[in-house]
Parts: C-alpha cells; structure tokens; sequence
C-alpha cells in the first residue's frame, strides 16, 4: 500500500551519504576525443567497458577485457547478463555516439532511405530519439542491483563527444540531451592540458562553463580533478573528514547542542542562511563559524556565540 510520509526526517540524516563515491548512479563523461573519458571509466572499481568504439579499450589496463559488440542488437543482449552479474560494480558504454548512429543506420535501412532526415514528418528522427533512450534506460534498470538476490548495484558511464566548435557541449538533439541531463546524477567534462611540457588529462564534475554538473555537493563545486578514480577518492575522503567536522561526534553541531542549540534549529538556521547543498566552501565556513567562538570563548568572551544563539532562537519565535 502506498503511504505518504508521517513523520519529519531527523537533521542531517541526509548528508552521510555524501560522504562516499556514488556506487549506483549514472554518470557521463564527455569531451574532445583523446581527453581521457574512456581511460577515467575504465579507473573504476570492476568495470566492464562495452566498447562501440573500436580500439579505444584496448589501449587501456582495464580490470576485464571490455565487451566488442558489433551492432545493436549485441547491446541489447547483454543487458540481461548485466542484471544478473554480481561481478561487475561498473559499466561503461563507450560511446553513447556510436549507439546512436547504429540505431540511425537501422531506422534508415527499414525505411529504405539514405539519411534519417529523408523520413517524413520527423518520425524518424523521434523514433531514434525513442529507442536510445529506451535502451540506456534499460542499462540504467539493469545497474540497479536486486538486494534478494544479493546482486550490487552498479555505477553506469555513458561516454560522449563533444565538438571544438560547440566548445563544452555535448552532441546531441534536444531531446536526448535534455533525457540524459536529467538521468545522470554527474556530469564531467574531459580535456587535457599541457603543464611543464607534460600532458596532463583532467575531468570537471562541477559544471563551470559547461553542460557538466552533479547533484553531488561535494562534486558539484570540486572544478576539475585528475582524471582517475584514485583522484575522485582521494576528494571525498577530504569532504568526508569536513563532514565530520560539521555532524561528527565533536562537530559544530554537537557543540550547539551543549549551548542549547538543537540540530533541529541549526539546520533551520543554515536554512536561513541559504546553506543548503553543504559543498566544501559551505562546510568550511560553518567550522569557521565554530573556530572563531571557541577563539573567542579562550578570552572569556561570548559576543559571537550569544548573537548567533539569538539569532537561531529568533527564528521559532
């Protein structure tokens, strides 16, 4: 039966799970060829690289041989056998491109027409629109996991292009775009850059300047980082310990708390103070906050924790 919610959530009982890699999203690596988005995949945990793009895969050390389908049908096939794997923690479709110039193939073959565009009345640009959706949608389901059946859900990669000439764009319809935007949790831009005569390949989850964004609050306002799965753990081991800082054991919160101060009211009052996706800068002035009182409470003195108490106070009133 369906029920609608009865109860408040408890304070900050959202935000733990910030605090780690997503291991059951959809995410999207895109940009000019040769940026790394392929190598950055292949990085993490158990990943299996379904390779539509010949001879990308084979340039890397992945952890499993990647799979080499040679149209879409064999795509579609191994959808059944991703559901029920239990090896695998990542997928990549290497590259979502590539997916959509076979279906176009095929939609113009069964229509008898040499491009997509020949179809009357757009049917067949929507009918591509429908079945590449359709199946990245189905990939999206089979990552999903099964907890009865003890198989763990899986991060799902959509690789992309984009052109120089759209800058940090993807390529794609409307439409599609607007579908995948809202599908994937995180978005990176890929590029690379030269710095003390080395390449160097990076990633940009947060969105600057670029179709590229998460609703991850740590990714969403990291910039660009290293293009490995080290790099990502490596940042939300540091966002984790700045967590900590704000709902740990001896955090700011806790410190309110023995001033009197529930979480419930200072969650409230971040609220006030349009804090509300607790990014890194966030995070960082909120123990500021605390650093400066107990600065202050060393020379036995209250101004700033007083005037925020009655401030947060003043909110129930």
């Amino acid at each position: 039966m369906i029920k609608l919610p009865s109860e408040q959530r408890k304070p900050f009982d959202n935000i733990h799970r910030f605090g780690k890699i997503p291991d059951d999203k959809v995410w999207v690596f895109y940009g000019p060829p040769k940026t790394g988005k392929t190598t950055c995949a292949s990085s993490f945990p158990k990943a299996l690289i379904i390779e539509c793009d010949p001879g990308g895969a084979d340039e890397i050390q992945s952890e499993y041989p990647p799979l080499k389908p040679k149209n879409i049908e064999d795509v579609r096939a191994y959808i059944p056998l991703i559901r029920d794997s239990k090896l695998f923690r990542t997928v990549v479709i290497d590259t979502v491109d590539t997916l959509g110039r076979w279906l176009e193939d095929d939609i113009c073959r069964k229509n008898s027409v040499e491009f997509i565009a020949d179809i009357d009345y757009g049917k067949g640009r929507n009918e591509l629109n429908s079945r590449l959706t359709r199946i990245i949608d189905n990939y999206r389901r089979a990552c999903m996991g099964d907890k009865e059946k003890g198989i763990p859900p899986k991060n799902l990669i959509l690789i992309l292009h984009s052109r120089a000439e759209r800058g940090k764009s993807l390529i794609l319809t409307d439409v599609l775009e607007m579908w995948i935007k809202g599908q994937a949790s995180i978005i990176g831009y890929c590029f690379k850059t030269s710095k003390n005569g080395r390449m160097q390949h990076f990633i940009d989850p947060s969105g600057s300047g670029s179709d590229a964004g998460s609703r991850n609050p740590y990714l969403a306002n990291c910039g660009p980082i290293e293009n490995t799965y080290q790099a990502f753990s490596k940042g939300f081991d540091e966002y984790k310990t700045m967590l900590e800082m704000l709902i740990g054991e001896k955090g700011v919160v806790k410190f309110f708390e023995s001033e009197g101060i529930s979480p419930q009211q200072f969650e409230e009052w971040l609220r006030h103070r349009s804090i509300l996706n607790y990014g890194k800068d966030e995070l960082m002035w909120i123990n500021k906050v605390k650093i400066d009182i107990i600065k202050e409470l060393q020379k036995n003195k209250r101004t700033k924790l007083d005037a925020i108490i009655n401030e947060i106070e003043g909110y129930g009133r």
